[in-house]
């Protein structure tokens, strides 16, 4: 998509801001990685409650959006709207209030800064003629910017993976970051956990070796749960299955192994709907220490969304492809699983075919239970 990149280089995207902004493509770190340095330019840190504002693109309308866009800051150089999901206006029932917003922003006053953050899809790479539309692409190339972020190539991440460690008082050897690069490939959230989890394991040490990479990234049982129930979530149906049937391979007791994934699985689910929930009350779950006390209050004990900071990103990205329904649905289709796998006259006498039907039912996004 390079044709709609800006042919501006970054410092003078954030060194001359202008009414508005499409940044798009594969890699959402970069893309939040961008906006956080537009705000950090335009938004006076001590004026942030007033000169910041954040938008989901399903909840409100283009002329709210507009409106907010277009009011006066109050102690910074512009007023900062982000709106988040703004892919929907790809969809061809979205067009009317698409033209709408496309309307809007050719008047922009110089007063706002808006930034359409649109999430990355799978036809992201083969995506030619327009980003949102033709007419929102046109009017915001005559007034301001579009800024691709495609996925980093193996030099620049392994580069980035250095940059990360190096934060950390870290070093990452080139066997480690060679052995993390092959395991992982390019998806930067994954390779960011996996980071982390290497920093927490060799603690005071200063380098990181290979050694330590197999140590923690090895394709254990445990590891491989966790993926699953990540590709569950993030609906991603085939890379389920697979990694389903790799996990059966290492326990021939189905019963312990499916057990235990279906606990994981509501676990997840329970962490899923608080940052639905958190999503649909326009909290800033990329800044988790934000959310006011009373809400962090009124989260459950045993699954608490907000203890588990390093992921409460992940789980607001992946809250996004889910409806309320579709979470509720998910619970009823675990605790059907686990009763049919205990003898209640329902799924068929063979507890990995109950688990793989439960596993594809969710992770197809089905909003209705076909048992």
């Amino acid at each position: 998509m390079t044709s709609h990149a800006s042919k501006n280089s970054p410092k003078a995207i954030f060194e001359s801001p202008k009414p508005v902004y499409i940044i798009h493509g594969e890699d959402d770190i970069k893309k939040d990685e961008l906006i956080n340095k537009i705000k950090q330019n335009v938004v006076d840190p001590d004026f942030t409650d007033f000169d910041f504002e954040s938008l989901d693109a399903s909840m409100v309308s283009p002329d709210d959006i507009l409106a907010a866009a277009n009011l006066a800051p109050f102690g910074s150089k512009r007023r900062m709207v982000l709106v988040i999901g703004a892919e929907i206006y790809r969809k061809r029932e979205k067009a009317s209030i698409a033209d709408t917003l496309a309307d809007g922003i050719i008047k922009l006053c110089g007063a706002g800064c808006l930034v359409l953050r649109v999430g990355s899809s799978e036809d992201e790479a083969s995506r030619q003629q327009t980003v949102l539309t033709k007419k929102i692409d046109q009017a915001t190339t005559k007034v301001g910017e579009i800024i691709s972020c495609s996925s980093m190539k193996q030099e620049e991440l392994i580069g980035w993976m250095r940059e990360y460690v190096s934060a950390a008082g870290k070093n990452l050897d080139s066997q480690a970051a060679m052995r993390l690069y092959q395991s992982i490939g390019n998806d930067r959230h994954a390779l960011r956990n996996e980071l982390e989890k290497i920093i927490c394991f060799v603690g005071d040490g200063k380098k990181i070796n290979i050694e330590e990479v197999n140590a923690v990234c090895s394709n254990n049982p445990e590891d491989v749960i966790f993926k699953l129930v990540d590709a569950v979530t993030s609906k991603d149906s085939g890379r389920t299955l697979s990694l389903y049937q790799e996990l059966i391979k290492y326990d021939t007791k189905s019963y312990a192994v499916i057990g235990r994934l279906i606990a994981m699985l509501n676990r997840q689910f329970k962490l899923l709907s608080q940052a639905y929930e958190l999503n649909a009350m326009h909290m800033q779950l990329n800044n988790p220490d934000s959310i006011p006390e009373a809400i962090r209050n009124s989260l459950p004990s045993d699954a608490n969304l907000l203890r588990i900071k390093w992921k409460v990103r992940d789980y607001a990205r992946m809250a996004k492809l889910w409806t309320r329904e579709e979470i509720a649905n998910a619970f009823d289709l675990l605790l059907n699983c686990d009763l049919a796998n205990k003898g209640e006259e329902i799924g068929c006498e063979d507890p990995q075919m109950n688990m793989q039907l439960t596993l594809l039912q969710l992770s197809r996004n089905k909003s209705t239970n076909n048992r």
